[in-house]
């Protein structure tokens, strides 16, 4: 992992997904929701997967107050009906995410940061649950 904090942004992949969001739009958010999905527990885009799902939650009117400049401009072009139908799926995907035997969780097990880790994760479920 190219990371350098907990926050859903804070990982080269995340920023990079935002670049794909920018050329790609809607369709990159769906794209990586959905392998994500297929992948499960051995998921290689979950560092994506957590962006595309902040996405969706801010979108829907309950952005991260570390939501990153370049995330807020993006999502001014979409409304909460463009991703409504990825909350559930989103949740779906965190909830992978946080289980011991995924890779994501094993990667952060191996650091002093899994709680906060895990705690980031939860709160973006509530934010999607909103």
């Amino acid at each position: 992992m190219g990371c350098w904090g907990i926050g859903s942004f804070e990982n080269d992949d995340a920023m990079d997904f935002l670049y794909e969001v920018e050329e790609q739009g809607l369709e990159a958010i769906g794209n990586t929701i959905s392998l994500h999905l297929e992948e499960g527990e051995s998921s290689e885009v979950g560092e994506s997967f957590i962006a595309a799902a902040e996405i969706v939650a801010a979108v829907s009117g309950h952005a991260s107050k570390d939501l990153p400049d370049e995330a807020a401009s993006l999502i001014e072009n979409f409304s909460p009906d463009d991703v409504a139908q990825w909350i559930d799926p989103c949740l779906e995907g965190l909830h992978i995410l946080l289980r011991p035997s995924s890779e994501m969780h094993a990667l952060w097990a191996e650091t002093e940061s899994l709680k906060k880790w895990e705690k980031a994760v939860h709160d973006l479920i509530e934010r999607l649950q909103n």
